[in-house]
């Protein structure tokens, strides 16, 4: 159920109805399958390997996947499809200026410092009770599209995103339950 009400959120957010089929409306959905399966395989490695091995792991995958990417499309040889969702991942790449290659290596020093703490955070904690905090992102969200774009949701989208926090509530407050649950029959 509350997977459920979290994927209905998500197309209230997406809002594929309002227009006609684009491929973007699949990269949130494709997005979420990445991310459960990078917590999923953290989870697992964590048993064994160190936060910062995992750390490693992550950043070497996001290297190689840009890599890889860069062979097949950087040379923008997929452009001008004329749609502007795909054209901005196979538009031709360009080596970046010198205040663009500061901000990159700021973002990547930053990056680091993230996927130690993701690592470290899913290695000793439950899923469950981690994955609620990530909800701060909505309103950092909400935040930097106004800021930036110009743009804030409309009601269905807040709409969504709140059916997208309920879900995760739902998930967190059954888990909990059953932690509880199971300690009572322990006893």
């Amino acid at each position: 159920m509350a997977v459920t009400i979290g994927l209905v959120g998500m197309i209230c957010v997406v809002q594929p109805f309002s227009s006609g089929f684009e491929p973007a409306f699949i990269w949130p959905l494709g997005g979420a399958f990445a991310y459960a399966a990078f917590i999923i395989t953290t989870r697992f490695l964590g048993r064994t390997d160190s936060s910062e091995s995992l750390a490693v792991y992550s950043t070497a995958a996001f290297l190689v996947t840009s890599m890889l990417m860069g062979l097949t499309v950087g040379d923008g040889s997929l452009a001008n499809t004329g749609n502007l969702n795909v054209e901005f991942l196979v538009r031709a790449w360009r080596w970046p200026s010198g205040g663009d290659l500061g901000l990159i290596i700021a973002t990547g020093g930053l990056q680091a410092v993230f996927a130690v703490a993701m690592a470290t955070a899913y290695r000793f904690g439950e899923a469950s009770f981690l994955a609620p905090f990530e909800y701060v992102n909505l309103p950092l969200v909400l935040f930097w599209g106004l800021i930036v774009f110009g743009e804030f949701p409309n009601v269905l989208g807040l709409a969504g995103m709140l059916l997208i926090v309920l879900g995760g509530m739902i998930m967190l407050f059954r888990e909990r339950a059953k932690v509880r649950a199971s300690r009572i029959i322990a006893v």
